[in-house]
């Protein structure tokens, strides 16, 4: 029995020695690791402590903690805390592309961006006298040009001449101030900054409109403006609005002579003038700008300062000259100025024997501290008067020099 108990134990070795090179052994064993995660089908094998595991949530971009990342940023965006984001790029602009689809501020014309500066570039090219475009002058100085020559729009010095010739003008056929709070404070500028138009003469708007329109009737006084190159009464970019003194040897007539004071003897420019006039699907636009000139009034002269002078109203044109409707001119009149030309008027009137039918009405001088409502120097006193006028133009044509002093 334990002969035979031997031999069968080393058949059976003999039989596993020989097994372990047969195809089949792959069979058993692969059955029995299969058998044995069938069993335990939680647990996780033991990666070790050498293997990274990537930390990328909340992160669209940036380190994975493994050596790689989780994820790129497209241009202009970079990688912020984990975060694609675009960072504006101002640091010592002023002005110009940001970098991230934005702009790092905008210029004031005249000044554009150049390099990420504001800036005006004097435009002088080929110029000699007249304004840079940037608040100074071209040729140096004061822009001007020697006595006897007058800068053209052209920026040239050239000999002085008086024009023979006008372009397309309206004169001035009715002015009224208005009187009414509701309709100034809805059609003039607002010079003080309180958001409402301001017009002081609508406090002697009942005294002054009855004589504005007696003298503009008897052809006393009158007044022209000059739309110099305008073709197109509906949309024309810039051109210069000239305002001239002019009259007819007949009340109403639309042949009209220019006074020789409505030009500069200096520099044969026209006195009073808009340099930045433009008209927009039919509407004027002029202004605001200073203005200084002479006037002659029935043989008295006066120099008139006004401060931001500005102009609006409907324009249209034919063979015979320009219409305007619901115009407005307004501007700012100076205590100053006002005193000077009182004292002018007052001594004229004195010494003039017969006296001219507008001094009787000088007793309008005595409503002008009532006007003065604007505080110009900021010391609480007020010093100016806001001046609004409601007028229209009729056509009418400009055919030379003459009636000085009317």
């Amino acid at each position: 029995m334990r002969l035979a108990s031997l031999l069968a134990l080393m058949a059976s070795l003999a039989l596993l020695a020989c097994g372990s090179t047969d195809d089949t052994s792959t069979d058993v064993t692969d059955t029995a690791v299969a058998d044995t995660a069938e069993v335990t089908p939680d647990v996780t094998p033991d990666v070790g402590p050498d293997v990274c595991v990537p930390k990328c949530t909340g992160k669209e971009c940036g380190d994975d903690g493994c050596g790689g990342d989780c994820g790129t940023c497209t241009a202009p965006e970079t990688c912020e805390a984990g975060v694609c984001a675009c960072v504006a790029q101002c640091t010592g602009k002023e002005c110009g592309d940001d970098g991230c689809g934005g702009d790092c501020g905008t210029c004031t014309a005249p000044e554009t961006c150049t390099a990420g500066q504001c800036a005006c570039e004097p435009e002088c090219t080929g110029r000699e006298c007249g304004d840079d475009g940037c608040g100074g002058f071209c040729g140096g100085g004061d822009g001007t040009c020697p006595a006897g020559e007058a800068c053209t729009d052209a920026g040239v010095c050239e000999a002085c001449q008086l024009p023979t010739t006008w372009d397309a003008v309206g004169h001035v056929a009715t002015t009224v101030t208005p009187k009414d709070e509701v309709e100034y404070q809805a059609i003039c500028p607002d010079f003080d900054g309180d958001g409402n138009g301001d017009n002081a003469a609508a406090l002697i708007a009942d005294q002054a409109n009855p004589v504005f329109q007696e003298e503009l009737e008897k052809g006393y006084y009158g007044a022209v403006g000059e739309f110099v190159g305008v073709a197109d009464f509906v949309d024309t970019a810039s051109f210069v609005l000239n305002i001239l003194e002019a009259g007819t040897a007949t009340p109403g007539g639309t042949e009209l002579s220019v006074n020789h004071w409505s030009y500069d003897e200096a520099t044969c420019l026209p006195r009073a003038r808009f340099l930045n006039a433009s008209i927009t699907n039919g509407i004027l636009t002029a202004g605001p700008q200073d203005m200084e000139t002479s006037v002659t009034y029935q043989g008295m002269s006066g120099s008139v300062k006004l401060l931001d002078v500005s102009v609006t109203g409907h324009v249209t044109a034919t063979a015979a000259g320009v219409t305007l409707t619901d115009g407005v001119l307004a501007g700012v009149f100076t205590k100053a100025n006002f005193d000077e030309l009182a004292a002018t008027a007052t001594q004229y009137c004195a010494e003039t024997d017969p006296q001219p039918d507008w001094c009787s009405k000088l007793g309008l001088l005595e409503l002008a501290p009532a006007l003065f409502d604007l505080d110009l120097d900021g010391d609480t006193v007020k010093d100016a008067a806001s001046l609004c006028v409601k007028f229209t133009l009729e056509p009418a044509t400009v055919v030379g020099f003459g009636l000085d002093g009317f």
